[in-house]
């Protein structure tokens, strides 16, 4: 798993004092993951590491595990719904790394990345932005990788960022999921799936996923049956 690391200030952790990270299993001690910092604010992209901007941190012992998931986001304020996607892949344990690039403050950057996206072993583009949410749009347009959409809720009640992701020209897909936190989860979910065409041990775990959904309506319904 490769995560982008910036520097905000002194022990100040950009995830503040909601635990969602924490349920999610995540390794606590630094040396098996990177912490995650952000600077404030992040509204541009560059290569000055003291202007914060993206460090890719791989520590030694992930070095031999790759990202085949490239979780993109417009902004850090996007963070809180797309760690739901990296939730999904977390529970599937499929490697993914996250980034911030913009399709209107670094065109450049972004299209670098996906450019390269291919190359440096991603298989997989989730791409999570609101309101004029060009960024799965410009992603899909410089790779042949495929591109999950999540659009964010915003002043429009996210129909403004679901109709600049789903509305894309013939040619250029973008699978696009739904609002806001249901449609991060299941961009990891389908993430998951296109990569298990050809993971039999990633396909073993969505069974199992699907088992799990059944056993909880059936619980739901053993529940609604004792209220009668």
């Amino acid at each position: 798993m490769r995560l982008v690391e910036c520097k905000i200030g002194p022990r100040m952790s950009v995830l503040g004092p909601r635990k969602t990270w924490a349920d999610m299993s995540f390794p606590r001690k630094r040396e098996s993951i990177s912490s995650i910092f952000m600077s404030s604010p992040l509204r541009t992209c560059g290569d000055d590491i003291k202007k914060n901007r993206f460090i890719g941190n791989i520590n030694e012992e992930n070095k031999m595990k790759k990202p085949v998931v490239g979780i993109i986001m417009g902004s850090d304020s996007d963070l809180s719904i797309m760690e739901e996607t990296a939730a999904m892949l977390k529970k599937f344990n499929i490697q993914y790394e996250m980034k911030i690039l913009s399709a209107h403050r670094c065109p450049e950057k972004t299209a670098e990345y996906a450019k390269n996206a291919k190359k440096n072993g991603i298989k997989v583009i989730v791409a999570g932005a609101g309101g004029a949410a060009h960024l799965a749009g410009v992603i899909a347009g410089h790779t042949i990788l495929p591109v999950i959409g999540v659009p964010k809720e915003s002043k429009l009640s996210g129909l403004d960022s679901l109709l600049s992701i789903v509305q894309m020209p013939s040619g250029v897909p973008v699978a696009t999921v739904a609002i806001g936190k249901a449609g991060a989860i299941n961009a990891g979910i389908l993430a998951a799936q296109i990569i298990a065409v050809s993971d039999a041990n990633i396909a073993e775990k969505l069974e199992a996923f699907k088992k799990e959904l059944i056993k909880k309506v059936e619980k739901k319904n053993k529940a609604l049956a004792k209220r009668k």
